[in-house]
């Protein structure tokens, strides 16, 4: 869209298919992605020790909810940042 001096539209801008899309199709690259990186880690076999079996095994699932909590609120902060921006309120 092109503007006047005076701030009033006066055209449209062309825009493609791609152009249009490209930033929701990112967004579900990058969320697919790092679903799938999770579902690997959830099914991957862990490193416990043998002699504290239990307690590594209760270390490994803390760590394991607290890495899939901080990929998810990764995954979404990069999502809520290609958001396009608010605009701004004329009357203030």
């Amino acid at each position: 869209m092109g503007f006047t001096a005076s701030g009033a539209p006066d055209r449209w801008a062309r825009k493609s298919a791609w152009g249009a899309f490209s930033k929701v199709a990112g967004q579900l690259w990058v969320t697919s992605l790092w679903t799938g990186l999770l579902l690997i880690i959830y099914r991957s076999r862990p490193d416990t020790d043998a002699p504290e079996c239990t307690d590594s095994t209760l270390r490994y699932r803390r760590f394991l909810a607290t890495y899939s909590r901080a990929l998810l609120v990764l995954v979404t902060l990069v999502n809520v940042s290609v958001l396009p921006p608010r605009p701004a309120c004329s009357f203030l």
